[in-house]
């Protein structure tokens, strides 16, 4: 079983800068779980967060915190 990490997000939506923590097994899951999170924050719907971050652009940042 894998465990969870400690994952830290920073998102630019539209120049406002989106800062997030999630536990997750993986970045891709993190960065699942940022989506859904920001298209709640930002009351838009997921496909419009997912459309702008998606992978050609330069406008988020996913670390995992080391121990």
């Amino acid at each position: 079983m894998i465990a969870k990490q400690l994952y830290y997000g920073e998102y630019n939506w539209y120049g406002e800068v989106h800062k997030l923590w999630t536990y997750a097994k993986s970045p891709a899951g993190a960065h699942r779980q940022f989506m859904s999170r920001l298209a709640s924050l930002l009351k838009v719907t997921g496909y419009l967060v997912r459309y702008y971050y998606s992978k050609d652009k330069d406008n988020f940042k996913i670390t995992k915190k080391e121990k």
